[in-house]
C-alpha cells in the first residue's frame, strides 16, 4: 500500500503543478483573444475586410488553444481524482455462500 501512496502523492503534486501552469499559460491567450475580437469589430466598421478576416482567424486559433487547455485541465482533474481513489484501501467483501 505504501508504494501506491508515494507514487500517487507525487503524481498528484505534479498534476497540480501542471494545472497552475495551465492557468498561467491561459492568461495571455485570453487577452489576445479579447483584443483580436474587438479588433475584428473595429476593422469591419472601417471596411478593412481582409484584415478583419485575418484577425478572425487569430480569434479562432486562440479559442481552439483555450479549448485544448480546458480539455487538459479536465483530464488532469480526472487523474487527480483517480489517484485519490487509488490511495483509499478497497475492502473486498467475501460473498461466498455459506454451507
Amino acid at each position: 500500500m505504501g508504494f501506491f501512496n508515494r507514487k500517487t502523492s507525487r503524481g498528484k503534486k505534479l498534476l497540480k503543478l501542471a494545472l497552475s501552469r495551465l492557468t498561467i499559460a491561459r492568461r495571455p491567450r485570453l487577452a489576445r483573444k479579447s483584443i483580436s475580437l474587438s479588433d475584428v469589430g473595429q476593422l469591419l466598421i472601417l471596411g478593412h475586410l481582409h484584415r478583419a478576416l485575418h484577425r478572425a482567424e487569430q480569434v479562432i486559433e486562440e479559442d481552439n488553444m483555450l479549448q485544448a487547455f480546458d480539455i487538459i485541465e479536465l483530464y488532469c482533474n480526472h487523474l487527480i481524482e483517480h489517484a485519490a481513489r487509488l490511495d483509499k484501501p478497497q475492502y473486498v467483501s467475501s460473498s461466498q455462500p455459506s454451507i
